[in-house]
């Protein structure tokens, strides 16, 4: 603001935009604004700033009937696309536990049967021995032959 004499009384201009002024301050402000080009925009953009502030507080219009037919289609359309995501993916979740149960089961049951396994027939035939024997080396090939033929494995 360019002007000296309302330079440091702008709240006596905004009391003059409200109607807060008496009748002689009101008739000296309005004769000061017509003759002073930068107190006049100085009102003019603060009347504005109170218009548009005043629009932002006060509520708008009810809505058309068309326009709560097109909410209510879209709205309507929305649930149905969420509607089929929901089927989807509930099917693909349903499919997944499925899968991991089935998975679960034949790692309890595989490991069930390597834990409490019955024995194999070559393992039930096989005495267990504690400690390994060296077995005795034969002093001559006499002493070979003997032991083959005692075991019956050189036929």
């Amino acid at each position: 603001m360019t002007c000296k004499l309302y330079e440091n009384r702008l709240d006596e201009l905004e009391d003059f935009l409200s109607g807060r002024l008496d009748r002689a301050q009101a008739e000296a402000t309005q004769q000061h604004v017509a003759s002073c080009a930068a107190c006049r925009e100085t009102l003019e953009l603060s009347a504005a700033g109170a218009r548009l502030l005043r629009a932002g507080v006060q509520p708008a219009s009810a809505a058309s009937a068309p326009f709560w037919t097109r909410m209510g289609a879209l709205l309507r359309a929305e649930e149905a696309k969420r509607q089929a995501r929901a089927d989807f993916f509930g099917s693909l979740e349903w499919l997944a536990w499925r899968t991991v149960s089935a998975a679960v089961m034949v790692v309890v049951i595989l490991g069930g049967f390597l834990v409490v396994r019955p024995p194999s027939p070559r393992e039930a035939e096989q005495p267990t021995v504690g400690v390994f024997q060296e077995p005795e080396h034969p002093q001559n090939d006499d002493e070979v032959l003997i032991t083959l033929s005692a075991r019956r494995n050189g036929r």
